[in-house]
């Protein structure tokens, strides 16, 4: 489970570049289309597109006569369906009194029903009662001794209770039928439960869904509980929601959005009340509060008929309860807050905007895109690129009551937070002058069309369209009609709003590279819950007996579904259609990568503030965003690659600017020594970032010496490195083997054509060495490695290398993977967090490589409160030591699996690199197709052979970073010989 809070490095696309819009209520059909641009395929061609390349978004509404609201948009690219089920109950609605509340309600209705999830709920009930009325008397007891006591016998009878439960068992059965993605989240306005599923499954989500909301039971209370202390654990670690909350904290005085934290206060964690929990849910979680969104392969009369089959017994005891209202206080100049984390410093400027779908709303949104696109605003082009600052950007949150608008900004070394702080303001101030180009309006518009038809191409993004229009209370047509709104908006408009909002009135943060404080959380005593795999409730059995048409798995055909062109000896074309829209996406994957030569990481980071012939960087930027296409290059282990995705009236002009931009990079060794001082800054970072930290030890552990942190290059090598240099090995990469990866309208001829006139038709001249693959460390036994890192949570990675690749045990280790570490049904999250709470984050993974003559590694990770690191290493270890073997628990695994190889066709966009990937390992193509036979014809005992050949006695690596101080150093030897290590260690400088 999860909570939304915005990133603050990245525009966050629909959040931030689709409308968030909300239908009013209407009994009737609406159908809304939005025809996109259709391309048909060459007569010259041997195979054309499976579909037709018509593409529209529909949307339906109904609403039931209980008030529950549905939202269908169909959509026919897989045979699934995303759903939502929303609720307009977020954090802003908790109480005061009980922070935290709606976002622990989310997690506890995952727990079940009084049909499910329980296997007696009469014998159950008054157990949980008592537990009820237990935590209530703890509440108000304010003497530790006697909540102490209290706790021990909640403890005592949770277990009892826990005996006659089915824990995940809605998981279990989803998990069955194919499902994916089943999450929840919460936040200020909304929280919201999601699931993928095959599209012959809906009736069965429809019979489930309809239980859950309808007679919930708010069951295994104290575990979830210690699952969101967790959850609180890793937000205390975060730099980001750090100095949002804090931020936020001073623009929100009195609204809850600034004054309430989706997580709750620690304080309020430790007295919770299962009895304000269920009032808040009796008060919220009404039809006339709640709206189905739903998108997939699904008939619009088949699909209202079963949700009002199921949904129309929804009641609600009570009148749908008014909106909340807060009025806040304004700013009274510059607001100041600072707050201390290690490593990486950071400003935030946060400015009171307006709220969604205020008059005022679009013109704000094009200020935010004119400031910061990402690639051509004038945050990205005087600041960014111009390097005065590491990092900066900015991003909106226009929310139902109140809208603010967010800066950032990251400031290189030696530099002060105030200066950043002064040129952020300073980009405000020429969009108040009217000091900004025309141009850029309809560069901005034309991206939010190309976003827009990206994400109708998505199921979870039709439906996020489809929520947000709910949670804002508008119609659909509002949310259609954004662009056009957008389209609206004049020069004059956009001057006239920033100077209305962006005046002397503000907050800003600053964080400092100091030690954060971490507040005081203790492990509490809990007796492991029994959790048996055997148990099924009657309602779960009728749903798993209802009858369905099972679908026929789909695999790739060459010459149907995708073809490979020779362009020139050393040059292919992997061509599939995009049968959607008139959208192309381009990659070209150079066979030249990081293990080749460690330096064309950093000629990745050259070309990134280089332009292209006469064209300067920024101008360069500019020309990216009037065409409308992505550029991006990046560099891998085994291969470097561009990509270009845009408009496909685009291609060749994008294609041209790639061969100008990547032959004859404009850059000089000025720019490229501001670059290396922000390199070398952000290298110092690193050695305080706990997830820098984390994955370096783990790689050193794995690999020691030839770890990539330690295989790149020095400071001093860094130092000494010229323009010239990175151009010579950009030329390397652009001079090696290449595989053109094409989805897009274009025919092959078409593509081909206008490929053979560009460089990316050269033949190959240069041929990279042949590189040894790594070899992982193999000690004779167990050992650990570990950092101390004074944070609220440890991070633990197990791992240990199991063989080379092999195609013939990928069935199997499929198969492993879903019963071990499958979800909330696997037996990592069942012990460690459903039975033990002993982590929020828990997995294991059996990775197979993507290169011939390369190792398969087995994973774990645990991220848990520090002072119960002990006893999860103990019980992940006694997993992969002595692995519980279950006919029932192998049987809904190996149901999983199939059901996944039937409902989960690739998209086609993911045709092209799913072909690379196959030829890359040696396979013939589809190998999709034999693994699924196999695996229909595997058992239990084919899991087990698996796990005793290459897990179960293998020596394991355990690299732990977290506080010694809240870890028994002493009592962690049992694992194996501790070896202390330090950060700098971890990193070549």
């Amino acid at each position: 489970m999860i909570y939304r809070i915005p990133l603050l490095f990245k525009k966050i696309s629909l959040f931030t570049t689709l409308m968030k819009s909300m239908l009013q209520r209407s009994t009737n059909l609406i159908l809304a289309s939005f025809a996109l641009v259709s391309c048909a395929p060459s007569e010259k061609s041997n195979y054309s597109p499976s579909k037709s390349t018509e593409s529209s978004m529909q949307v339906l509404q109904k609403n039931l006569e209980n008030g529950l609201t549905v939202y269908l948009s169909p959509n026919s690219e897989e045979p699934r369906f995303y759903a939502e089920i929303v609720t307009r109950a977020g954090s802003k609605h908790d109480p005061a009194t009980n922070t935290g509340l709606a976002h622990y309600l989310e997690h506890l209705l995952f727990k079940g029903t009084q049909s499910f999830g329980t296997e007696d709920y009469a014998a159950e009930e008054p157990i949980l009662a008592e537990i009820s009325d237990l935590y209530e008397k703890r509440a108000t007891e304010q003497n530790e001794t006697r909540r102490a006591s209290i706790y021990k016998q909640i403890n005592s009878l949770s277990t009892r209770a826990s005996k006659l439960a089915i824990p995940n068992e809605m998981d279990r059965v989803y998990s069955d039928m194919g499902a994916k993605g089943l999450n929840a989240h919460t936040w200020h306005e909304e929280t919201v439960y999601k699931v993928d599923l095959p599209s012959n499954r809906l009736e069965q989500w429809a019979k489930i869904e309809s239980e859950r909301f309808a007679r919930p039971v708010f069951r295994l209370f104290h575990t979830e509980l210690e699952t969101v202390y967790e959850e609180k654990n890793r937000a205390i670690d975060n730099k980001h929601r750090l100095i949002y909350r804090a931020v936020n904290d001073l623009l929100y005085k009195v609204h809850p959005y600034g004054q309430q934290s989706t997580l709750g206060t620690v304080e309020h964690l430790k007295n919770p009340s299962i009895y304000a929990i269920e009032k808040f849910y009796q008060q919220h979680y009404v039809p006339e509060n709640m709206a189905i969104c739903i998108s997939g392969d699904l008939k619009p009369e088949e699909t209202f008929a079963t949700i009002e089959k199921y949904f129309s017994s929804w009641t609600s005891n009570s009148p749908l309860r008014a909106e909340p209202k807060w009025e806040e206080k304004p700013l009274k100049g510059r607001e100041f807050v600072q707050v201390e984390y290690l490593g990486e410093e950071q400003v935030v400027l946060a400015f009171r905007t307006a709220p969604k779908h205020h008059p005022d709303y679009a013109a704000l949104r094009l200020v935010d895109m004119i400031l910061d696109n990402s690639v051509a605003g004038l945050i990205n082009l005087n600041l960014v690129e111009k390097q005065k600052v590491r990092a900066a950007g900015c991003y909106p949150q226009n929310l139902n009551d109140y809208g603010a608008h967010y800066l950032y900004g990251i400031p290189k070394d030696g530099q002060s937070l105030e200066e950043v702080e002064s040129l952020l303001l300073a980009q405000i101030e020429r969009i108040k002058k009217g000091d900004f180009e025309e141009w850029i309006l309809d560069a901005v518009i034309n991206d939010f069309k190309k976003r827009e038809k990206e994400n109708y191409e998505r199921n979870d993004k039709r439906v996020e369209l489809l929520r947000d229009t709910f949670l804002a209370f508008v119609d659909w047509n509002v949310t259609l009609n954004e662009i056009s709104d957008l389209e609206k908006v004049t020069k004059e408009d956009i001057i006239m709003v920033a100077q209305k909002y962006y005046g002397s009135d503000y907050v800003v943060g600053f964080r400092i590279d100091e030690q954060h404080n971490l507040p005081s959380i203790e492990k509490p005593p809990i007796d492991a819950l029994s959790i048996d795999p055997n148990k099924e409730s009657p309602f779960m059995q009728e749903v798993e007996q209802m009858p369905y048409n099972p679908l026929t798995p789909k695999f790739l055909q060459n010459g149907s579904d995708y073809s490979i062109h020779q362009v020139a000896s050393g040059v292919r074309l992997i061509h599939a259609y995009n049968p959607l829209n008139d959208l192309f996406n381009l990659e070209v994957r150079m066979e030249m990568g990081f293990d080749h030569q460690p330096m064309l990481s950093y000629a990745k980071r050259m070309l990134d503030r280089a332009g292209a012939g006469t064209l300067d960087s920024e101008h360069l930027k500019i020309e990216w965003y009037k065409l409308g296409t992505d550029f991006a290059f990046g560099v891998q282990e085994h291969f470097s690659n561009f990509g270009l995705n845009g408009l496909d009236e685009n291609f060749a002009p994008s294609i041209a600017l790639a061969q100008e931009h990547l032959l004859n990079p404009k850059s000089n060794d000025e720019i490229w020594d501001l670059t290396k001082k922000i390199i070398l800054s952000e290298r110092d970072d690193e050695q305080k970032d706990p997830n820098a930290l984390t994955h370096a030890l783990a790689h050193f552990h794995r690999y020691g010496e030839n770890s990539r942190y330690l295989k790149r290059a020095s400071d001093h090598e860094l130092n000494a490195s010229t323009v010239s240099d990175l151009t010579n090995f950009l030329a390397q990469a652009v001079g090696s083997p290449r595989t053109i990866l094409y989805f897009g309208p274009r025919t092959p001829e078409d593509v081909l054509s206008i490929i053979n006139q560009t460089f990316l038709s050269a033949e190959p001249v240069h041929q990279p060495n042949q590189v040894s693959p790594n070899r992982s460390i193999t000690p004779p036994k167990d050992q650990v490695f570990f950092l101390h890192k004074e944070m609220a949570q440890a991070q633990v990675r197990l791992e240990f290398s199991c063989g080379l690749l092999d195609e013939s045990i990928t069935p199997s280790v499929q198969l492993f993977n879903e019963y071990f570490g499958g979800g909330m049904a696997g037996l990592v999250f069942q012990e460690l967090r459903e039975a033990r709470a002993l982590a929020y984050s828990a997995w294991a993974r059996f990775f197979t490589p993507s290169r011939p003559d390369e190792e398969n590694v087995l994973v774990g990770s645990i991220g848990c409160q520090a002072d119960k690191t002990l006893d999860a290493v103990h019980a992940f270890l006694g997993l992969l030591r002595q692995m519980p073997l279950n006919e029932n628990r192998w049987a809904s695994a190996h149901s999983s699996l199939l059901s996944t190889y039937r409902t989960n066709p690739l998209t086609s966009r993911s045709i092209p690199r799913f072909v690379y990937d196959v030829d890359a390992l040696g396979l013939e193509m589809d190998p999709r197709k034999h693994r699924f036979e196999k695996l229909a014809n595997a058992s239990l005992e084919s899991l087990s052979d698996f796990y005793t050949s290459k897990i179960q006695q293998k020596p394991i690596l355990f690299s732990i970073v977290g506080d010694s101080e809240k870890i028994d150093m002493e009592a962690l030897e049992q694992f194996g010989e501790v070896k202390s290590i330090k950060g700098f260690s971890l990193f070549r400088r």
